[in-house]
């Protein structure tokens, strides 16, 4: 039996009665025990399901006051259907092309409150149950959530297990659950469908143990003790580990839970990593490539079909390729492109296309009844799933109907498809769509709303073509944005092909209803019509230019059987030469795309009706008067008959009609002008003229009746200069004629103030150069820097010469006075403007350019220099102040001033008085001088230093101090190895035999004993070596170690060689001597070779050793004595503190001998021996 730690399946029943009591009126429950669950999914594995994609592993939130909230914990990445359709299968070719997919919530819905019928709870089942409810509809809602109301978007109907139950998508089955926390301290709000066994974290991995399948599956993702530590199963990862309490075994985990994968993810039992690029995986599913024709991201649960306008011809695609050039796809999920010629689709295999370039072509369709497939009705699609064309076409409900529609595909394979010969909707301006005609409908669909849109698209496997809709790219122009009718077009049979009709959404609450899903009695509405080929090429056709055009419309090379236009009609043929389209004759009119009758003739007879020229859509030309010469006529003023209206029109603007002499408008004479429709024309009024023919009269467009002169011209009868002067305002004694032909300019020196008058002399001040222009008709002041050439001419200006200047004593010229006062002719030096101006602002200028505005102030350091007298003085220049002076940038003044001690002028060019920079002084002597070192200051000499600014001297470094070079603000310690003992000066080295280790010395320091050197500036002494000794302060080189002696290096004397060792002069260490010598004295230079009758047998031998008994010594430097030969021995040298000399052996005395041997320190008696005799 599976354990209540998993949600079993009635824990959560989704079934449809959990929303019939939502009528009832409900109270909020409360009371509930606080906590969460955490939830695994675990089975069925590979499942699409929405549920299971988004809530993979969930948390759910019980409140106090019962209200159930679900948070999902692996849900980003994942996707579920986000558009619905009546027929899924049709939306595309296969089940790839024009789907659609919405990612899941990333977060949690909001809560859902637990409510019951009952007024107050009387007992824990009532709880139970008001908390199931809400668990329900936690579940049923969490993937498109609910409305305002707290209604379904889109209820996925079923349970948890969870328990589906006759969903229309995914059937009947279970998801299972595992729990693997719990922080509900009671659970008698969430149990069991028995109300029995509490709910509770998965104890042992048998609670995962169900027999069914696919359910079985979900043991596996239990681990017991046994294989715990090891790794969950293939796309599964850890979601509960149980720690092992036993310690008589090494195991450190009890058992472990294993969660399914989420989609988009796949791993090997250690954790799940998102499936890379081009890949998708379902819940616990491994990555699998997406198929031709979709894409995918990384960590992608479904595939996404390739947008519009690109192709995937492999499965595992990353990113869709772009169409290849004069090609498309526009229903997405393309796996190949296609192109269209003469209507006749091509596919782009792999990206490749034939050479062949597209090309427009039209066919004709008949179209059968439409019907509803289900139920072989009449079609029921209405409201935002209305087909427009089948509402307006009426014929289409008839059993035989006399609709046709007109293919057009174009070279890129879209397809405008309009319906014609029917005369209920074929008339592409009925008036009742015309809001300006008094037959306006609303309710009547205009022509372009019931035109539909589709595409040619590719199937692969089989190598077929269909017509397909896009969905948000309406079949006409008022579709809504989330809800669309779609149109589906195969080849049947023949030249058969059925169009189908269907309605599609992205609105989850407009999913679940008719005519997307059943709405019992009927099925989801899909509306039928066969459609039959009379001409053209559509679906597959081969191509053949003989095929025939049926009535309504026309044979093209080009188009092949294009509909009928409006104004003709067309019979067709099965010959092509005979399917032309022939136009209505004059007086006749057609209205109708697809029409194939006798045009009708316009109605009506007399001057108040209408008729129409050839081709007609309508008649709309009315009946003509030729004359134009009533009575009527000539008292509203000038008409004659016009050709293009067909008409008596009034003459144009710019002519008239002489009713005694013509029957045609004539145009206006030059200096006259005429309106509309006027009688006679009219004199171009004083200051306009007009010098061509047929003038219309200008007034509405630029409020004067003929041309006005460009600015600064006046208007004449006949060429003459325009001399007449006049004074302003006065403008009536110079008055201008009427009826001008010409303009004449205004000389230079004048301007012309009024276009009815003549021109006006300029006033003081002022000039004008040249014949007057548009932008040339004023007096304009003489400008600033500028004077006139001659005072008497104003026509002329030049700029003032380098040194003066003009100007103005105000921004704006016209309300300031020009400087220099009445002079108009000249410019004043800067120098001369303090006098002209009584001030002293402009004292320290200069004007270096010619044309010059303003003086200019001369750079700090420098004052004005003028050349020149009276009219010719003048300030171009600036020169420097003298040396030892300054003249700051801001000080109007025509000198310098003297800077002073402790400071200079040098560093600012003259342009400031600084203080002595730190390093410098300046003391009077300097100061004073004329020459340029009055400019700046003077560095400090070596090994001194100035720290503060303003000095007039420097001071000396102190000792174990220098400077490297002048100018310091500071002094540098000695370095290590020099030193200093006396104030401003250099630092020396420190001599042989001493040292320096520190820098800023003063003084150095001898070498101790045992150490030396013998350069100079050195920081350190060298200890002696060994061998040698220095035994004084302050050395320089170290001496040699006498014979017998030894040092052992850094030593200030020289060690004695001890009794049995000898050293020669300049040892570092003393020898021992070698067996065969000794030495029996200390401080030995030497060893001595051992005497004869004694030996040395080992090293350092301090005194000779005595011969052994046996042994003779009877040479120097023996190491031993040599054993005594045969029959001779020896006593021996005695004892080693007393040895005395062995220099022979002595003979066996006789009757004694030393039976052969050597080495004898005694002889042995000889017995006699006894011979016997026989």
């Amino acid at each position: 039996m599976v354990r209540a730690a998993v949600l079993a399946a009635c824990l959560l029943a989704l079934a449809a009665g959990a929303s019939a009591a939502a009528a009832a009126k409900t109270y909020n429950v409360g009371g509930c025990t606080g906590g969460s669950l955490k939830l695994e999914y675990v089975a069925p594995r590979e499942n699409d399901d929405p549920i299971a994609k988004c809530l993979t592993s969930v948390r759910l939130d019980l409140s106090s006051d019962c209200q159930v909230t679900l948070t999902p914990l692996q849900s980003h990445g994942s996707h579920v259907p986000g558009l619905w359709a009546a027929a899924p299968e049709l939306m595309g070719v296969g089940p790839i092309q024009n789907t659609h997919w919405i990612e899941c919530p990333a977060g949690a819905r909001g809560p859902i409150q637990a409510t019951t019928s009952f007024a107050s709870i009387s007992n824990p089942g009532q709880r139970l149950e008001a908390v199931r409810r809400a668990l329900i509809k936690a579940f049923a809602s969490h993937v498109y959530g609910l409305d305002d109301y707290g209604n379904y978007n889109y209820e996925l109907k079923g349970t948890l297990m969870v328990k589906r139950t006759g969903d229309p998508v995914y059937g009947d089955y279970n998801l299972w659950y595992a729990v693997t926390e719990n922080t509900i301290t009671s659970l008698d709000d969430i149990r069991q469908d028995d109300d029995i066994n509490k709910l509770s974290v998965i104890e042992r991995c048998s609670d995962l143990d169900y027999p069914l399948v696919p359910y079985d599956d979900a043991k596996t993702l239990c681990l017991d003790n046994a294989s715990a530590d090891g790794a969950c199963p293939v796309n599964s990862y850890p979601v509960m580990m149980v720690p092992d309490l036993n310690e008589d075994d090494e195991k450190d985990t009890a058992f472990k839970v294993c969660g399914l994968c989420p989609a988009g993810t796949a791993g090997v039992g250690f954790g799940c990593t998102t499936c890379p690029a081009g890949t998708y995986s379902m819940v616990g599913g491994a990555c699998n490539d997406c198929p031709a024709g979709t894409y995918s991201n990384a960590g992608s649960s479904v595939c996404i079909p390739c947008p519009t306008g690109t192709y995937a011809s492999a499965p595992g695609t990353v990113e869709c390729s772009a169409c290849p050039e004069d090609s498309y796809a526009y229903i997405p999920g393309a796996v190949a492109c296609v192109r269209c010629t003469k209507g006749v689709p091509e596919a782009c295999i792999d990206g490749e296309c034939s050479n062949v370039a597209s090309s427009p072509a039209t066919s004709i369709v008949s179209v059968s009844n439409m019907v509803a497939t289900s139920s072989n009705s009449a079609c029921d699609l209405a409201g935002a799933f209305e087909i427009p064309a089948y509402t307006k076409c009426s014929s289409w409900k008839a059993d035989a109907p006399e609709l046709q529609l007109a293919f057009r595909v174009a070279g890129d394979c879209s397809i405008q498809i309009s319906p014609i010969t029917d005369e209920s909707c074929a008339d592409p301006t009925d008036p009742k769509t015309s809001e300006d005609n008094d037959a306006f409908d609303p309710a009547v669909h205009p022509y372009g709303k019931i035109e539909m849109r589709g595409y040619y698209t590719y199937e692969p496997e089989g190598e077929t073509f269909a017509i397909r809709s896009l969905f948000g790219v309406q079949i006409d122009d008022y579709t809504p944005k989330d809800s669309n009718v779609m149109l589906a077009i195969d080849a049947v049979t023949g030249n058969q092909l059925s169009l189908k009709f269907f309605g599609a959404t992205t609105n989850p609450q407009t999913a679940t209803l008719f005519p997307i899903v059943d709405a019992l009695p009927v099925q989801p509405e899909v509306c039928a019509s066969t459609l039959r080929v009379t001409g053209g090429i559509i679906l597959g056709a081969t191509p053949d230019i003989d095929v025939s055009c049926p009535a309504g419309s026309y044979f093209s090379a080009k188009e092949l059987c294009p509909a009928c236009p409006v104004g003709f009609s067309c019979p067709g043929s099965d010959d092509p030469e005979q399917a032309k389209f022939v136009p209505c004759g004059p007086n006749t009119y057609n209205p109708f795309l697809g029409f194939s009758g006798e045009c009708q003739e316009c109605p009506g007879l007399g001057l108040d009706t209408y008729t129409s020229y050839a081709a007609a859509q309508q008649c709309d030309v009315d009946r003509l008067d030729l004359a134009c010469d009533s009575d009527d006529y000539k008292e509203e003023g000038s008409f004659a008959y016009d050709q293009a209206s067909q008409q008596c029109q009034k003459c144009a603007a710019g002519t008239w009609r002489n009713y005694e002499a013509s029957t045609e408008c004539e145009p206006c004479p030059e200096g006259t002008y005429s309106a509309e429709g006027d009688a006679t024309c009219t004199a171009c009024p004083a200051g306009e003229y007009n010098p061509l023919q047929g003038l219309a009269d200008q007034f509405e467009i630029t409020g004067f009746h003929c041309v006005v002169c460009a600015e600064g011209s006046v208007a004449l009868n006949t060429a003459k200069i325009a001399d007449a002067l006049a004074s302003v305002g006065e403008l009536g004694e110079n008055p201008l004629e009427i009826g001008a032909t010409v303009c004449d300019a205004c000389p230079a020196g004048t301007f012309l103030p009024d276009y009815r008058m003549g021109c006006v002399a300029c006033i003081e001040d002022t000039y004008r150069a040249g014949d007057a222009t548009p932008e040339n008709n004023v007096c304009k002041p003489i400008p600033a820097g500028y004077k006139l050439v001659s005072a008497e001419d104003k026509t002329a200006i030049e700029p003032c010469p380098k040194g003066q200047v003009s100007f103005y004593t105000s921004a704006n010229q016209d309300n300031g006075d020009r400087v220099p006062s009445g002079k108009p002719a000249a410019c004043m030096a800067c120098s001369a403007l303090a006098q002209e101006l009584t001030t002293s602002e402009w004292t320290h200028t200069f004007a270096p350019r010619k044309g010059m505005t303003q003086c200019i102030p001369c750079p700090g350091g420098t004052i004005p220099a003028n050349t020149g007298s009276g009219a010719t003085l003048a300030t171009a220049s600036c020169k420097a102040c003298p040396n030892g002076q300054f003249r700051d940038a801001y000080t109007k003044s025509a000198s310098c001033a003297p800077c002073g001690p402790g400071k200079e002028v040098g560093p600012s060019s003259k342009m400031s008085c600084t203080m002595c920079r730190a390093g410098t002084y300046m003391n009077a002597t300097r100061a004073g001088k004329t020459t340029t070192d009055a400019n700046t200051c003077d560095l400090c000499p070596i090994h001194t230093y100035r720290p503060t600014m303003g000095a007039l001297s420097c001071l000396p470094c102190p000792r174990g101090t220098q400077t490297s070079n002048t100018g310091n603000v500071e002094c540098t310690a000695c370095p290590i190895g020099y030193h200093n003992n006396q104030a401003g000066t250099i630092c020396e080295a420190a001599d042989k035999g001493t040292f320096v280790n520190t820098t800023g010395a003063y003084v150095s320091t001898p070498c101790p004993k045992g150490t030396w050197n013998n350069e100079e500036a050195q920081d350190n002494c060298n200890p002696c070596a060994p061998s040698k000794y220095s035994n004084t302060f302050g050395s320089t080189e170290c001496k040699t170690c006498a014979a017998g002696t030894f040092s052992a290096g850094q030593s200030s004397f020289c060690s004695d060689c001890r009794a049995g060792y000898f050293a020669p002069a300049g040892a570092a260490a003393c020898s021992p001597c070698k067996p065969g010598t000794y030495a029996p004295e200390g401080k030995s230079a030497t060893c001595k070779m051992c005497p004869k009758g004694y030996q040395c047998p080992t090293n350092a031998m301090k005194a000779v050793g005595p011969c052994p008994k046996g042994t003779f010594s009877n040479k120097e430097g023996n190491k031993q004595c040599t054993p005594c030969p045969t029959n001779t021995y020896s006593n021996g040298g005695g004892s080693p503190l007393a040895p005395g000399p062995v220099m022979a052996c002595i003979k066996c005395a006789p009757g004694t001998n030393t039976r052969g041997l050597t080495g004898q320190s005694k002889c042995q008696v000889i017995r006699p021996q006894v011979k016997r005799l026989f």
